[in-house]
């Protein structure tokens, strides 16, 4: 922060960044919460144009004015990528999504909209994989892998974590300018045999546990 402040220190910050630049473009660059109003959910590129900056200079901005913290989406994907691993016979689905307190704002749509994404797009939309498949990729493929007992399955003995939805109306509704919206066609969540999601709505019940392979 002290360093982005004094002119001189971040000349040569700026000058280092534009001799080895960063492995995403400036326009893969999203910052959906920003305190700006005028900047929040927009790219990197299309900050610049709003500040009336070039982009490295935008970004320090950002810094600043947001103490040195705030999240930054990269569009650094390729589909074609994606396609190649789900057809991998043991290929699993999984999301590097964090928990949060309830009442938080969420700042990723993978919160909540990964897993209906994956079924709405590669299942539904363009029949990469069967439904069956890719259930077993988010699931019970995904137990086995990690050594996690009594789990992934819906079967005697093994604790009962269910998902009821409706195939044919699932939708993710992700939307980055919109991190808190909620996918639909899910009726409801059950962990360890509580209900825990209902109808658009978490529950009350705090049915999870730490689990450890």
């Amino acid at each position: 922060m002290k360093n982005l402040s004094d002119p001189e220190t971040a000349a040569k910050i700026k000058k280092e960044m534009e001799e080895k630049p960063y492995y995403a473009s400036y326009d893969e660059m999203f910052f959906p919460l920003l305190k700006n109003p005028e900047t929040s959910g927009k790219f990197l590129t299309e900050i610049a144009d709003v500040l009336q900056k070039d982009p490295i200079d935008a970004l320090f901005s950002i810094i600043i004015d947001e103490g040195g913290s705030s999240l930054m989406v990269e569009f650094t994907m390729y589909e074609e990528d994606i396609r190649s691993a789900l057809r991998y016979p043991e290929s699993v689905v999984g999301s590097d999504n964090f928990a949060i307190p309830r009442g938080m704002q969420s700042n990723h749509p993978r919160h909540v909209c990964c897993f209906p994404y994956m079924i709405e797009k590669y299942v539904r939309k363009e029949k990469l994989v069967s439904l069956p498949e890719m259930v077993s990729k988010m699931t019970g493929k995904t137990a086995k892998i990690f050594g996690i007992p009594d789990r992934g399955l819906i079967k005697e003995g093994y604790w009962a974590d269910i998902v009821i939805f409706d195939y044919d109306k699932m939708r993710s509704n992700m939307d980055y300018k919109k991190p808190d919206a909620k996918p639909t066609g899910i009726s409801k969540v059950i962990v360890n045999g509580v209900i825990a999601y209902e109808e658009g709505e978490a529950t009350e019940t705090r049915p999870g546990r730490v689990i450890e392979p």
